[in-house]
């Protein structure tokens, strides 16, 4: 997987992309510009990661935003300045796999909203990771694949575990789509079983 590859992720990964997708992905879009969030995020560098751009939302999803910020005590003074104000706002730092992050929760409209920075940049972050990894799957993949995780999502289950659920995939769901994301696409046509031609493999 080149970095170009990521960056291009990382472009698709905008409210831009919602405001063409479905009626659920159009009322997510009108929620983020509504609250400027890519305008007061700027440098910031966010990007929208979760269930919304693969259009596999359910109806408690989260609209997950990832940020960047090498100074998490003013990320956290400018979300509370941004979005203070918003139903049910909370924020907190907090250690996720030993790194200093800020997880900043809140509701508008309809929308729970989660915005999650770090100070390393958002393509390193795990959760772009993840998304890199489920987009190429669902490129590769057949919509019956689509439909199987969709399947598991509306029954409750995460993003990451039910990608891998759908693969037959081992545990540990969010280290393996993180490796995956970077692996060619050989790698991830035999993760689903296919051929290099894109049919089922023969075993």
């Amino acid at each position: 997987m080149v970095p170009e590859a990521l960056r291009a992720m990382a472009a698709a990964s905008h409210p831009d992309l919602l405001r063409n997708g479905s009626a659920e992905q159009r009322a997510a879009a009108k929620a983020v510009d509504e609250l400027a969030l890519f305008q007061t995020l700027a440098a910031n560098r966010p990007v929208i990661a979760g269930s919304f751009p693969l259009n596999l939302q359910t109806e408690s999803s989260d609209i997950d935003v990832l940020a960047t910020a090498t100074d998490l005590t003013a990320f956290l003074e400018l979300a509370g300045r941004a979005f203070g104000a918003q139903a049910g706002f909370r924020a907190r730092l907090a250690k996720i796999k030993s790194m200093d992050s800020v997880v900043i929760n809140f509701n508008y409209g309809s929308f729970p909203f989660e915005i999650f920075a770090q100070a390393r940049p958002v393509l390193e972050q795990d959760g772009f990771l993840h998304l890199v990894a489920e987009y190429r799957l669902l490129a590769l993949a057949d919509v019956r694949f689509f439909e199987t995780v969709r399947a598991l999502k509306q029954a409750g289950a995460k993003t990451e575990p039910a990608f891998c659920t759908a693969l037959g995939a081992p545990d540990s769901p969010y280290e393996y789509l993180r490796e995956l994301a970077l692996r060619p696409d050989a790698e991830l046509r035999r993760a689903l079983g296919l051929d290099q031609t894109g049919g089922k493999a023969v075993c």
